[in-house]
């Protein structure tokens, strides 16, 4: 058996979809590469170490694959592990000087950036980017005088590039450049502050940056201070790729589920008007922000006493404690798309409560649920744009995961003029993560376990000190302190961190709950503040135009017929297809395909589960027929789920 892609140049190179391919076309570039260097081709050398980068990328996300597991029983079924030995080989021969030509430029003196020649440039640049990188993801940012040097990371291939310059004629001058020369991509960012650079990350949740590199104006920073600025700008990036990963993983584990809940969800979409009508409806009301934490133990039995002289938004996994506490807020607020009413909601007196605030994405049943007013809101800017598109709104309200920062960001555009966050720990001591029993799945309380053993995240503590936390809640604690600089720059609103525990937040005043009522609450204006004194119907009450948005019904049915063609023609093709002299029209029919799924986001978010699994499958061989067995389950796999969301929109009545 003959290794496959022997032929292929290197900017042919495809990114791989399992461990046999990634193995194979490693080794073609590895070979290329030692062919070149032998003949003193070191540009060729180059071009096929650029190449291999991505792939060795893919073996690293690789090894985090459950799957990986029944590799070798796999292989021996399909007939891959020889030409899988062939490969090693070839890597084992060629490794040692792709190592030694990287690296070469520990072996130069270079002190200043000053003393290099264009050749020195490269040099550098094949040493700083690792050999496991992904041109496509992975970021590069860079805070330097010479912008060729952006120039020269784009020619190899880099795609995501931040750039930090406060000069605002050198930054438009970049600009100019790269949008003449360069074709400039969205991915490249110019910002003016350091501190930008984080929420410029975030959004990159579409295939997370795994790996980073900061080119600033020295190569060794012998100074303190510039070497603290390299230190601080470093770890602004790990706390922005942190989120986007946080974001990423959150998207994978719920899309299936919010493509089916938002087309399930979408009459109540209609019925109940979207928060934006809240809008600075709620000018001066204090407000107290109610989260589950462990600390919530401790001031929880105050909110008893606030009824019509503060409003009180209270997360929905909180109402266990609360109705063992005998509270019942003013608003509940729930995002969570996988948690249905036997949850958090089955027990509690929902019918007491004023108004319930749903994600769109939300287990459909929720709506039925007997609150007082009901209104909705996106639970991620970015993958509900499909739902956007579909009812005519914008809002981008919720960029983050949790729900307390987006009751935080509700507060804020309500004009709410004092703001307390209580058991809002983002944090845990010993085996206690919730107040009270607090109910909390299996997967979660193992995440608190391995947090708690390893020790490996910590932040600021309320009363000093470092306290114990977990990935995600870091990724929260940034939320509070970007969205709290925001509100104290452009605001009066006044914010206070009432939680008596936990982790210190920046930007908030830490008082004690008690304080803060006796304080910021007066206390002879007992109704003021009472929501059922407010003409809610009047307030939520909606006027949308309903014909765009039946356009936009019959748009997407159209695009999912003509989606349903193709797949449906390129089956009939693939089947057919015995050798490659048809290989032209099959390969164009395919490009069709993908380019018309790649049009509409939710076809996208509804595939991915089901085309992953496929795409990444070693149960194929390694050959052409079985690269067109694996195509055909794709596509049986692509118009199963076509089906299912005709089905969906069908039902869909407006």
């Amino acid at each position: 058996m003959t290794l496959q892609f022997n032929n292929l140049k290197s900017t042919e190179v495809p990114k791989p979809n399992n461990f046999v391919e990634a193995t194979i076309q490693l080794a073609h570039c590895y070979k290329s590469a030692l062919n070149c260097g032998c003949v003193g081709d070191d540009e060729g050398v180059r071009i096929w170490v650029d190449a291999s980068r991505s792939i060795k990328a893919f073996f690293k996300k690789y090894q985090e694959d459950d799957s990986r597991e029944d590799l070798i029983s796999k292989l021996e079924k399909n007939g891959s592990k020889q030409i899988l030995a062939e490969a090693l080989v070839v890597l084992k021969s060629a490794e040692p000087f792709i190592l030694q030509w990287a690296n070469r430029f520990q072996e130069l003196s270079f002190k200043t950036y000053k003393d290099f020649d264009d050749v020195h440039w490269e040099i550098f640049l094949d040493f700083i980017i690792p050999l496991t990188w992904d041109w496509d993801s992975d970021l590069f940012v860079v805070q330097h005088k010479d912008s060729g040097i952006i120039q020269r990371l784009i020619a190899r291939g880099q795609k995501r590039i931040i750039i930090i310059e406060d000069d605002l004629k050198q930054a438009k001058k970049i600009e100019k450049l790269l949008k003449v020369d360069l074709s400039i991509e969205e991915d490249i960012v110019i910002v003016n502050d350091k501190d930008k650079i984080s929420r410029a990350i975030s959004v990159w949740v579409n295939n997370p940056p795994f790996l980073s590199r900061v080119i600033t104006d020295e190569i060794f920073h012998d100074d303190d201070s510039k070497r603290e600025n390299l230190k601080e700008i470093e770890e602004i990036v790990k706390e922005g790729m942190v989120n986007a990963i946080t974001f990423d993983n959150t998207i994978k584990a719920f899309d299936q589920t919010w493509v089916k809940n938002g087309l399930g969800n979408f009459s109540d979409l209609i019925k109940y008007p979207h928060f934006s009508v809240l809008k600075q409806k709620f000018k001066e009301f204090p407000v107290i922000i109610v989260s589950p934490g462990p600390s919530l133990e401790k001031n929880v039995h105050l909110l008893r006493e606030l009824k019509g002289r503060a409003m009180i938004i209270a997360a929905s996994h909180s109402l266990g404690y609360l109705k063992e506490q005998d509270v019942i807020p003013d608003i509940v607020l729930h995002v969570d798309p996988n948690v249905g009413i036997e949850r958090y909601f089955s027990e509690f007196e929902i019918d007491k409560v004023e108004l319930l605030i749903l994600s769109a994405t939300a287990d459909p049943a929720l709506f039925n649920l007997p609150a007082r007013h009901k209104t909705w809101i996106y639970a991620n800017a970015y993958f509900d744009n499909w739902l956007m598109e579909l009812l005519n709104l914008e809002d981008y309200t919720l960029y983050g995961s949790s729900v307390s920062v987006c009751a935080l960001k509700m507060a804020y555009k309500w004009g709410c003029s004092k703001i307390a966050l209580i058991g809002q720990d983002l944090s845990f001591d010993s085996g206690k993560y919730y107040a009270g029993n607090t109910y909390a799945p299996e997967k979660l309380l193992n995440v608190f376990s391995e947090s708690e053993a390893s020790q490996m995240y910590k932040l600021p503590g309320y009363y000093g000190g470092e306290v114990i936390t977990k990935n995600d809640y870091r990724v929260y604690h940034g939320q509070f302190m970007q969205l709290a600089k925001e509100v104290n720059e452009k605001t009066d609103i006044k914010l206070f961190n009432c939680t008596e525990g936990g982790a210190y937040i920046k930007g908030f005043e830490h008082v004690k709950l008690s304080d803060f009522i006796d304080q910021e609450i007066d206390k002879h204006l007992q109704k003021q503040y009472n929501l059922s004194a407010v003409d809610m119907k009047k307030i939520l009450s909606d006027t949308r135009d309903m014909r765009p948005i039946r356009g936009n019904l019959v748009k997407i049915k159209r695009h999912l017929n003509e989606v349903e063609k193709l797949i449906n023609a390129a089956l009939i093709k693939s089947k057919q297809q015995h050798d490659n002299s048809s290989g032209g029209s099959i390969e164009n029919l395919q490009k069709k395909v993908a380019k018309k799924m790649k049009k509409s986001m939710v076809v996208k978010m509804a595939l991915q589960d089901s085309l992953s699994k496929l795409t990444y499958s070693e149960d194929y061989e390694n050959t052409e027929q079985g690269y067109r067995e694996k195509g055909v389950e794709m596509y049986k796999a692509c118009l199963e789920v076509i089906k299912n969301l005709k089905q969906e929109v069908n039902k869909i009545k407006i």
